[in-house]
Order: structure tokens, then sequence, then C-alpha cells
């Protein structure tokens, strides 16, 4: 799997336009440096400057075209459930791809089953414009020890919990990237979700998070 994403190669060939157009001034010039003007040179050299950055320009476009747009999102799938849902934008590109959750509830990190510790062997395949959506259980609640009122009236832990999302994928061109990291708060008493965007907020809420990588699940 080439771990290379849209961005880099975009970056990486405007790099080469620019490093090669300078070569190709180099090259016409240094050797007349001081000497007459030589008009079949200058447009050889303009000619090539204009292929290199035609090159690149095609290269940008068909890139931007065809490069996979993954999206994702989290919300109140029903009562007690989160719904996963992935979508893939790509016309023309399938794409497979991994859930990473990690839950910090009450001061504990709560255990993933393999569909949602990105376990590769757990993938899911998405064809062009399509989407998926994954259900995850969440336990209601829990009231006061010796409550009568239930867990609405007296909370006996925090009533949010803390989420953090990566997706993983992979298209069909040999290409990878993610979505992600996302984090996100759940009401426990309603499974209502919200997404955490504010960088200070969730670096500070979000602390002692486990480490997480594509490329080794």
């Amino acid at each position: 799997m080439r771990e290379v994403n849209g961005r880099s190669l975009l970056i990486l060939g405007l790099v080469t336009a620019i490093v090669l157009s300078i070569v190709a001034i180099v090259l016409a010039t240094v050797h007349n440096l001081g000497g007459p003007y030589d008009p079949l040179l200058a447009v050889q050299t303009a000619s090539l400057i204009a292929l290199i950055w035609y090159v690149y320009f095609t290269f940008h476009s068909v890139l931007r075209r065809s490069y996979p747009r993954v999206e994702f999102r989290l919300d109140r799938h029903d009562a007690n459930q989160l719904g996963l849902h992935v979508t893939n934008h790509s016309l023309d590109r399938a794409i497979s791809v991994r859930h990473r959750v990690d839950i910090r509830r009450d001061g504990e990190f709560l255990p993933m089953e393999p569909l949602f510790q990105g376990a590769k062997n757990h993938a899911i395949n998405l064809q062009p414009g399509k989407d998926d959506i994954r259900s995850l259980p969440i336990e209601p609640l829990k009231p006061v020890e010796g409550s009568d009122y239930g867990p609405r009236a007296q909370a006996g832990e925090p009533e949010s919990m803390l989420v953090r999302t990566v997706v993983c994928w992979e298209d069909d061109e040999g290409f990878s990237g993610r979505v992600g990291p996302q984090y996100w708060e759940v009401r426990l008493v309603d499974t209502q979700v919200k997404e955490l965007r504010v960088r200070n907020e969730t670096s500070r809420r979000f602390e002692g998070f486990p480490p997480f990588s594509c490329a080794n699940p």
C-alpha cells in the first residue's frame, strides 16, 4: 500500500515543475552569459518551460478529478446506538475503509471489537458514490447506586463520553489516506452527538488518547 495522499502528489508535482523550469533556464543561459542575444535559444527555452508546465497542469487536473473524496460523520443511530457513516464521493474509484474508534467513558477507555480497531481483515468495500453505515452500541447511562429515579434524574457517572474516530481508506489504484482524526462528545442520556472542532478544546479534553496509525492498525 502506498502511503501517498493527493496533496503530497500535487506539491511534489509543483516543486518538480519549478525545479525543471529553473534548470532549463540555467542550461540555456549559463554558457552564453555576457554574449549576444540568441532569439532561437530563447524560443526553445520558452517552449521547454511551457511544455513542463503543460505536463504539470495536466497531471494536476487528472489527479484532482480522480482522487477519491471520502466523508465520515458520527450521529445518533438509535437509542443507545451510534451510527458511523462513510461516503465514497468518487465517481470512478472503489475504496476499502477501516474504522478506528477510541472511546473514553468515565475516565476509562472502552474495549472495541475488531471492526472498530482498524483491523485490515475487517475492511469495508465501498463502491463509487455509495455509503456505508455501521452501528456501534453503547451502554445506557449508569444510575446512582441505590437511586429509585433512574439515570435521567441521577447519574452515577459523567453524562457524556468522548469519542475519537479515524477512517483509513485505500482505493483500487493503491492510493491511500484517512479522514480524521475527528473528535466527538456523546451525551449518554439521549445519545446526542456533537463534533468538537476547537483545537485547544480537543487537545485538552482528548489528552491521553492512544496513538493511531493507518499503516500499522
